[in-house]
């Protein structure tokens, strides 16, 4: 038998698109508890947060697939920490030449 109380749980976010906040205000429940019963249902897509840089991800990605290093993409992608900053200007004449033409590529898009 499975519980009323988690199948309307589960309904409220499958099918009205629900927020664990609304779901709560609705049931009462608390948050551990909701929580737990929506364990393995995704959330609604609306309740994501954006990240500034998800539009690099995929090209972070295809970048990799090419053979790019980490720190070449990491300085001309502009997603680095000062460390990766300093290594990527400490790299070969190879990396160099690639994060200029990654740079001036950004600069034309």
């Amino acid at each position: 038998m499975s519980d009323p109380t988690a199948d309307e749980v589960r309904r409220l976010r499958a099918e009205e698109k629900l927020s664990v906040r609304q779901i709560r205000a609705r049931t009462g429940l608390g948050r551990n508890r909701v929580h737990e019963l929506l364990r393995g249902v995704p959330p609604p897509e609306w309740t994501r947060r954006p990240n500034a840089k998800d539009g690099l991800r995929a090209e972070a990605v295809e970048l990799r697939g090419q053979g790019w290093s980490r720190a070449v993409l990491e300085g001309g992608l502009r997603v680095s920490s000062q460390g990766s900053v300093q290594r990527s200007r400490r790299g070969g004449a190879a990396e160099r030449e690639a994060l200029s033409c990654l740079a001036s590529q950004s600069a034309v898009v």
